[in-house]
């Protein structure tokens, strides 16, 4: 049965948030995001706040990694390959390029990534720049597609 997303009116742009956030921030269960933009997008009156708050709740929950690759950085310090790549990463730009482009794309091991972040001591707001930009550009397309594959 498909949901009416134009008759949940302005819950539909917190929902495009929290939909964001839950797929982004589990990695064993997946929640099909991408649908729910394209949907609520097709219908919106404000596509670029579903894409900001679609993006923020992508980026927020893809914190959790981050934050559990933080408390694991101790783990990662006695792995030679890791401090490699610790130095690779050590330019907070290169860092963020990095994360850019690694989340731009549908990429499902982008989870890594962000806990690999977390572990190499990337600050956290090279993080959320890079991958909130990314996002923006990823949901701007699926927001695209919603509204002209309709």
């Amino acid at each position: 049965m498909p949901i009416n997303y134009r008759a949940l009116g302005m819950f539909a742009y917190p929902g495009v948030f929290l939909v964001c956030f839950i797929a982004n921030a589990t990695t064993f269960v997946p929640v099909p995001y991408v649908p729910v933009v394209m949907h609520v997008a097709r219908t919106a009156e404000s596509i670029p706040l579903v894409v900001v708050l679609g993006a923020l709740g992508s980026v927020l929950g893809e914190s959790v990694a981050f934050v559990v690759g933080r408390a694991g950085e101790r783990l990662a310090e006695e792995n030679q390959w890791w401090r490699r790549l610790e130095r690779f990463l050590a330019k907070p730009w290169l860092a963020g390029l990095f994360l850019f482009l690694f989340a731009v794309p549908p990429n499902p091991l982008f989870d890594v990534a962000g806990l690999a972040a977390g572990a190499l001591g990337v600050r956290y707001g090279v993080f959320f720049i890079a991958v909130f930009a990314a996002r923006i550009i990823r949901l701007g397309v699926v927001a695209w597609l919603g509204i002209n594959l309709a």
